[in-house]
């Protein structure tokens, strides 16, 4: 009964700052600093009510993230395309245990191809066509080397880090035409963000559903 008081409080207080906005542009006034500042101020203390009452407000800075602000979802069960809250493993050198916003690219059950640097999601071994889903890079964008996730490759994490980008290169082993194929088992995802400095499953792998704190929804 609560939750359906404040999902409606949170409804409500939009509904409102929408039809303030629109008053003032459907008379021809214009907005003053003064008038946007009331507006948001009024909206962010809806979100921080019903974030304090609920706590399913989900907010993140990071750059890779197409958004801000997120909606805790109430559903368990996870879908192609939804953004989940992931504990990342504290042993990694990157995440150490940071708590990431990431997007569900591809399913449980679904088959992973990977070629080279490249991801694709297939929808089972046979399929003819499969979603490419982006690359992954030797290099974060601080220099410092990367592993991808490629289980058809054994590697050490910790090799040749002191050698030249070149050099390290050509003895990760990686082969543009090789393709590896990995059936993704139950409960286990593929995840992802779009942008290419995004720190996801193109090197921690797989995620298992324990890692998954919760489902969000994103607000803007």
């Amino acid at each position: 009964m609560i939750n359906k008081i404040f999902d409606f409080l949170f409804r409500f207080g939009i509904r409102v700052l929408g039809r303030v906005l629109e008053r003032y542009r459907g008379i021809g006034k214009k907005l003053t600093i003064l008038n946007l500042f009331i507006c948001f101020f009024i909206f962010g203390f809806i979100l921080l009510v019903v974030d304090f009452f609920m706590g399913r407000l989900v907010i993140t800075m990071g750059k890779s993230v197409p958004y801000v602000l997120f909606w805790k979802e109430k559903e368990e069960k996870i879908n192609l395309y939804d953004y989940v809250v992931v504990k990342t493993p504290k042993d990694d050198p990157f995440a150490k245990g940071r708590l990431i916003v990431k997007k569900v690219m591809c399913n449980e059950r679904q088959v992973l191809k990977i070629v080279g640097l490249s991801y694709y999601c297939c929808d089972n071994l046979n399929s003819t066509f499969c979603r490419h889903l982006g690359e992954a890079k030797l290099f974060s964008k601080t220099g410092k080397p990367v592993t991808p996730y490629n289980p058809c490759i054994k590697e050490n994490r910790e090799e040749n880090k002191e050698e030249s980008k070149e050099e390290n290169k050509n003895k990760r082993g990686i082969n543009k035409k090789e393709e590896c194929f990995i059936q993704i088992p139950s409960g286990y995802y593929f995840l992802m963000m779009l942008h290419k400095d995004s720190y996801d499953s193109r090197y921690l792998g797989l995620i298992e559903r324990k890692n998954i704190i919760t489902k969000v929804r994103p607000i803007f």
